[in-house]
């Protein structure tokens, strides 16, 4: 960690050079609380994927204070404690700020959306699928879609394909469904898309093929969100597959996994990204040179990248009294967004979702 703390002060100078260069005027303020557990002596390695986000931020920053405003940039590791959020929280110099870019944890995210709506500042909750008070607080943008948005996105997709599928959902757990997955149910109910439900009994005794229909996609659909329950049907899937045409619906944190079935699965990150492609990867090679990229999906430097970028043009465009500034569509390396409010008084959230289909 010392080591990565070395090239995030360096890349700080660094950015800090070009400020000269920028016409004299107000900088953006934007801070930035993430779970850096930079002063911690056995760091979690799951927490690298912040560093690497904030990696990704510094250079959004580097491009954007280049050709357009210079920028001031606060950063507060609030660690994975309420208790340190609320310390941050407290700061003086927040009430100055454009912008605010987390936290990320469930148990701070409500507390930070409730002090944006009492000092009214803007906030950007980055890993969010759900923001405590969202429909009543103008102030919140939240990146990652509901459950329900995503359940309409991929009930669309198919109700678009209504006359060529036919769903089949699979009882593979008995503990208690996710919402997720209760979402994407009820909007199958109210499109009325054809699909049949069955038990893990019934696949357990090899009986899934006489339950697929002829001529048309089969997409076989969970009761969970973990890999784990479901990895000893997989065989017996594939079975099924070997006479009629079988399609998983998946979930985005299985692509990791050596499934051998056609999928489907929602996202808010392209699928593929080739860095190489963009000057984006030289820029990160020039300022990293010995931090290599996390091999993982998604990118958490792009995340970090393309949600900073995002933020500084919308305060830019804010400054200007643009009514439209949140809403207007972002096209990112890794993540397009579309901002929209989710209630008349309420919030943003990100409706911009991919349907992909594997192979």
């Amino acid at each position: 960690m010392k080591t990565m703390n070395k090239y995030i002060i360096l890349l700080v100078c660094l950015i800090a050079l070009p400020w000269q260069l920028v016409a004299q005027q107000e900088p953006l303020r934007v801070a930035m609380m993430l779970p850096l557990q930079s002063n911690a002596s056995q760091r979690d390695q799951n927490m690298d994927r912040f560093v690497h986000y904030y990696l990704g931020a510094l250079l959004a920053i580097n491009e954007v204070q280049r050709d357009y405003a210079p920028i001031e940039l606060h950063t507060y590791d609030v660690e994975k404690s309420t208790y340190k959020l609320r310390e941050v929280l407290a700061r003086p110099e927040l009430d100055s700020m454009d912008m605010i870019i987390g936290p990320a944890y469930v148990s701070q995210v409500s507390i930070a959306a409730e002090w944006a709506l009492v000092h009214q500042k803007r906030i950007l909750f980055p890993f969010s699928s759900s923001v405590p008070g969202i429909e009543n607080n103008p102030y919140v943008l939240q990146f990652n879609p509901s459950d329900d948005v995503s359940a309409k996105a991929m009930v669309n997709w198919m109700e678009q394909r209504r006359d060529s599928i036919h769903c089949i959902l699979i009882e593979a757990s008995a503990n208690e469904i996710p919402n997720s997955v209760k979402a994407l149910q009820q909007q199958l109910l109210v499109t009325d898309i054809p699909c049949s439900f069955v038990t893990i009994k019934s696949i357990l005794a090899d009986s899934l093929n006489t339950l697929l229909a002829d001529g048309v996609e089969n997409i076989i659909l969970f009761n969970t969100e973990r890999y784990s329950n479901v990895r000893t049907l997989m065989p017996y899937l594939m079975r099924a597959a070997q006479g009629k045409k079988l399609t998983l619906l998946s979930q985005y944190s299985w692509q990791g996994e050596a499934i051998a079935l056609p999928q489907i699965y929602s996202t808010v990150f392209r699928h593929e990204v080739d860095i190489d492609s963009f000057a984006y990867g030289a820029e990160y090679r020039y300022f990293y040179p010995n931090i290599a990229r996390v091999p993982s999906k998604p990118y958490y430097d792009l995340l970090g990248f393309d949600q900073m970028r995002y933020v500084l043009i919308t305060a830019l465009r804010l400054r200007e009294n643009r009514e439209d500034a949140i809403t207007i569509p972002y096209m990112g390396l890794q993540s397009d967004m579309q901002f929209l409010p989710i209630s008349p008084m309420g919030g943003y959230q990100n409706m911009n979702i991919h349907i992909v289909r594997t192979k």
